[in-house]
């Protein structure tokens, strides 16, 4: 979802035997033995580029996100130390980390060039496996604007909302509110448990503008005008997430879902017009993790990545897959985090994810059995 890409390289690498052969045993992981009670909604909401900088924020006793950080206060696991790892696709290379759980390649536009590649997705295993019965995402373009419809029906997702649900919006874009207006319509008409997927937007650069007035803040001096409209703009989006939890709860939908709020990407210090002294706020984005059935093993201050975000929910979601990307789970167990094949799937996760992508691996190879 952004503004311009103007170059891509659409080199088609292949790997030689001899490096698959060494790298495939790492491809698996033994699926975890965690059953949750029951199947639940899954609502993931993916805010624009959102910064962990923002957390706890406040200007005259004003919180940048109030509502974010009440969610901390309830049954929440929040981690504000993950390194986005996003190339050239930016938004859609978010999407593709989470749902796909690879990571994108470097030098091109990964949805461009790979996307009708054979892939084992999120949705899928939720829905092979009768974790959901049905899934959609809501996205505030047009569905055809950066390749979404396509993306959707690669990554398995049943419906796609957008703008053309609101006929009657003039501007490019839906703003949060109406994008979470459309959601709150949707997601009382969906049979449930399903996975409901939510893209914002109003934290999307430029940062040259902010969506509505706000003269209460008083910002520090060191604060460009870029930095502050971006904080405003976080203010508005998380009022907005902050009405849809509270929907959430008025309709009998909150503790019967697992929500997890997380980020696309970083905001970036250049579109923030950052001066040296500042340029370290962009450096890590958030993961909240509402109503998680189990415990989470890894402690919230250990700094974590974009693709430990997906084999996370197999787990909480009690997904038996033994493809489980390239990430690690919040829920694996120390001896297993700290072995040394797992250091080494970690440390070739990049290798790997160019491995299948670029020899479309799944398309000729079945997952081993996961019992």
């Amino acid at each position: 979802m952004e503004f311009f890409i103007q170059a891509w390289n659409f080199n088609s690498q292949q790997y030689s035997e001899e490096e698959l052969l060494k790298l495939e045993p790492l491809f698996y992981v033994q699926s975890t033995d965690i059953t949750p009670k029951q199947n639940k909604n899954i609502i993931i909401i993916i805010v624009e580029s959102l910064l962990s900088f923002a957390d706890d924020l406040n200007f005259n006793g004003q919180e940048i996100t109030p509502n974010l950080n009440q969610l901390k206060k309830e049954n929440t696991y929040y981690n504000q130390h993950v390194m986005p790892q996003t190339k050239l696709g930016e938004s859609s290379d978010g999407q593709f980390i989470y749902l796909i759980r690879l990571l994108p390649l470097k030098n091109t536009v990964t949805i461009v060039n790979h996307l009708k590649n054979k892939y084992t997705t999120f949705p899928s295993l939720l829905k092979q496996q009768n974790k959901i019965k049905e899934s959609h995402m809501t996205i505030p373009t047009g569905p055809t604007y950066w390749h979404q419809d396509n993306m959707c029906k690669h990554y398995q997702i049943d419906s796609l909302f957008s703008r053309n649900d609101y006929p009657q919006r003039k501007s490019m874009w839906l703003n949060d509110e109406e994008i979470f207006k459309l959601v709150q319509r949707k997601n009382m008409k969906m049979p449930q448990p399903f996975l409901s997927i939510i893209l914002t937007a109003s934290t999307h650069s430029p940062y040259d503008q902010t969506i509505e007035e706000n003269t209460t803040f008083k910002f520090p001096e060191e604060y460009t005008q870029e930095l502050q409209n971006y904080l405003i703009n976080l203010h508005y989006t998380d009022r907005q997430i902050g009405n849809y939890i509270f929907f959430l709860k008025q309709n009998q939908l909150y503790d019967n879902s697992i929500i997890i709020v997380t980020s696309d990407h970083e905001a970036h210090a250049d579109f923030l017009n950052l001066p040296p002294s500042l340029k370290h706020i962009t450096h890590e984005i958030p993961f909240y993790i509402i109503n998680a059935p189990n415990a989470i093993k890894r402690s919230p201050h250990d700094t974590i990545q974009q693709m430990d975000i997906f084999p996370t929910l197999l787990d909480l979601t009690g997904v038996q897959s033994s493809w489980r990307g390239v990430g690690r789970s919040l829920l694996m167990s120390d001896s297993i985090a700290n072995s040394t094949r797992e250091k080494e799937r970690r440390e070739n996760a990049q290798k790997i994810s160019d491995i299948i992508i670029h020899n479309n691996y799944f398309k000729t190879h079945q997952l081993p059995n996961t019992n």
